[in-house]
């Protein structure tokens, strides 16, 4: 049941012009912001007296981790546009009661929207991978960063996604889905440039590993732990168990 909840999903999306729309947008934007990194890097960077090893080091600092930081920040912009009518257009039309009238539990209707919504976010992030072999091309050697970068995201992708499903599951209006998902996406990043301001030490550590920004950073740098793991499993799960929540609201 998930699988056909999944194709369905995925054949509406291809089918759909926002589909290339919103891909050729996010591959324009994201070639124009590389394309600067690397002017900036080439007319700053390489001008500077250089160690063993240093150059690819300062290509990494300057262009690999910035390209990252700018694709989570799009991702927080798409994700709400991909999920925005999961359930609302069908909460609209009513076309979800075929759904509630069937074998298929709301685990089985969430899981198969979450997949499909999932690989519409990997498909357009799918517009950068020539970066890091342009990357190799410019005598990058180590790949670790993009390889470590790009899990990151997918992470992420997860982490917004999940979030945009249970906007979509609370009401019939795909603008205040995406709005409100958009809200609690940013809310997260807010709370991680708050903690910048504050001087306790202890909250400080606490609302970093409340907040993906923090963990997703260090996965930028190359730095994975299994807290971190842990973190994005139980983040992701936990939205798209009250987006099931939120399904099985209709019989109280």
């Amino acid at each position: 049941m998930i699988y056909l909840i999944f194709k369905k999903e995925l054949k509406s999306f291809f089918k759909s012009p926002l589909a290339y729309v919103l891909a050729g947008l996010f591959s324009l934007v994201m070639g124009w912001i590389f394309f600067n990194l690397l002017y900036s890097f080439v007319e700053n960077i390489q001008a500077l007296p250089q160690g063993p090893g240093g150059g690819e080091l300062q290509f990494v600092n300057h262009v690999v981790i910035k390209l990252f930081g700018n694709l989570n920040f799009l991702l927080l912009m798409i994700c709400p546009i991909l999920t925005m009518k999961m359930f609302s257009e069908e909460k609209k039309d009513q076309s979800i009661d075929i759904y509630f009238s069937s074998p298929i539990t709301d685990w089985q209707l969430v899981l198969g929207k979450f997949f499909a919504s999932f690989l519409m976010g990997v498909f357009i992030l799918s517009t950068t991978f020539v970066f890091p072999v342009i990357a190799v091309m410019a005598g990058v050697e180590d790949y670790s960063f993009s390889i470590s970068g790009y899990l990151g995201l997918f992470l992420n992708l997860a982490c917004y996604l999940s979030i945009g499903l249970f906007a979509s599951s609370i009401t019939r209006s795909q603008i205040i889905a995406a709005l409100f998902s958009f809200v609690i996406i940013l809310g997260f990043w807010l709370i991680s440039w708050v903690i910048q301001l504050s001087s306790n030490y202890f909250l400080v550590e606490i609302l970093k590993q409340a907040t993906m920004v923090s963990h997703y950073e260090n996965l930028v740098k190359g730095i994975f732990g299994t807290h971190s793991l842990i973190y994005y499993i139980t983040f992701t799960g936990f939205w798209l168990y009250c987006s099931k929540k939120s399904l099985e609201s209709r019989a109280w």
